[in-house]
């Protein structure tokens, strides 16, 4: 081997090396983002949760609102219809 063969064989090993530096860096760089999208798809799976939660106690709240009200209203309506009772009774008819 030549003094120039040397020289190319150094320098390929020194790009194999440089190349191989690389691919290190690089895998581990896909690990730290495949990583960092687990965390953040687990924060999602987390809030979506949560946000389901929300929202069955709202509609909860609401049924108990709308049950409330339907309540109140009913009790209102009696207590017109016994005023008008009362107002036709105690009216002199002409």
């Amino acid at each position: 081997m030549t003094d120039s063969d040397n020289q190319r064989l150094d320098r390929i090993e020194k790009l194999i090396e440089s190349n191989a530096k690389s691919i290190e860096a690089i895998a581990s760089s896909i690990a730290q983002d495949r990583e960092e999208a687990k965390k953040i798809r687990d924060t999602q799976r987390k809030d979506r949760a949560h946000v389901f939660e929300w929202m069955s106690r709202l509609a909860a709240a609401q049924a108990d609102y709308y049950e409330a009200q339907s309540d109140y209203l009913r009790h209102v309506e009696q207590i017109d219809d016994r005023l008008t009772e009362l107002l036709t009774r105690l009216t002199p008819n002409p």
